[in-house]
């Protein structure tokens, strides 16, 4: 059993399609890793439902619980089929889906979502209580997206890098992922193109050496990688460079991965965002599973 046994990873259920896949590859990354798993739901009674003029009938109640642990117990027996005997332990609380995760954040590997809530259609948009777990998970979070992988022909877990802090920690995440699932890294890097013209009119005029900035580039991203690679020699890397716009280019080579790491914003990006654009882009249309790197702060 590893040696972070106490922080499983977590994954939250509402018996959506969403859900279930997010349960079953929360199962997958807890069995490689071999840390137990938290299935977590919610039923979410308002504390104040009397002071809004709402009287919540104790049979309702009831029935609504009742419902919640009978999902959780059938979200526990379909995991148990594939892995009899990874640890699970169930969870019911009366917290938004948002305010229980967070919660529970501060104490797990990850916390593994859906891309959409019951009764969203497949392939919609995040849904709300994803955003606001990203926005106030104290680990880092996948968000399950895209339809199932053929397994048959592994992708590589792509990383963008643009030598941020955040990006940063994307690198070291995505190389663990990698090293746990025997597969490669592959590292995008966007070149700054836009850097000629990033400080208005004047700047237009000014000579700009494409080679040397290319240069400067390419060695920044082999510095990044090359720290990782050293700690992860069995870890097959491939670096790509386009002068493409990041967040398109990204979704392009997500189409071959089998998962993508991003940070939380990039270099240049408003400390006052939280996610970035192109980190953005990849939460609400990645064709595969996106993992979103997080450092560990307050819950909000």
């Amino acid at each position: 059993m590893n040696d972070t046994l106490a922080t499983p990873i977590v994954v939250g259920v509402d018996g959506s399609w969403s859900a279930n896949r997010a349960l079953m590859w929360a199962a997958d990354e807890a069995s490689r890793l071999q840390l137990p798993l938290l299935v977590m739901h919610s039923v979410d009674f308002p504390a104040s439902s009397s002071s809004a003029g709402v009287d919540l009938d104790g049979s309702l109640v009831w029935s609504v619980q009742a419902d919640g642990e009978r999902l959780l117990r059938q979200a526990r027996d379909k995991v148990r089929e594939r892995y009899p005997d990874l640890p699970v332990e169930l969870r019911l609380e009366n917290l938004s889906p948002v305010a229980g995760l967070a919660q529970v954040s501060c104490g797990a590997r990850m916390v593994v979502l859906g891309s959409s809530g019951k009764g969203a259609l497949r392939g919609a948009l995040v849904g709300s209580n994803a955003v606001g777990v990203l926005h106030r998970a104290r680990c880092p979070v996948a968000v399950i997206r895209g339809e199932e992988p053929d397994s048959s022909v592994p992708g590589p877990v792509l990383v963008g890098v643009d030598g941020s802090a955040a990006s940063d920690l994307a690198v070291k995440l995505a190389f663990d992922e990698a090293a746990w699932r025997g597969a490669d890294v592959l590292a995008a890097h966007a070149r700054t193109e836009h850097l000629a013209v990033s400080a208005g009119a004047s700047a237009c005029a000014l000579p700009m050496d494409w080679d040397r900035a290319g240069e400067g580039e390419e060695q920044m991203l082999a510095e990044k990688i090359g720290f990782w690679q050293e700690r992860y020699p069995a870890v097959k890397v491939r670096k790509v460079f386009s002068f493409a716009r990041p967040k398109r280019w990204l979704l392009e080579l997500a189409k071959g991965a089998q998962l993508v790491v991003v940070g939380t914003r990039g270099r240049g990006e408003l400390a006052s965002t939280f996610l970035g654009s192109t980190s953005q882009a990849m939460v609400y249309h990645s064709p595969c599973p996106l993992l979103i790197a997080r450092e560990d702060r307050k819950v909000s």
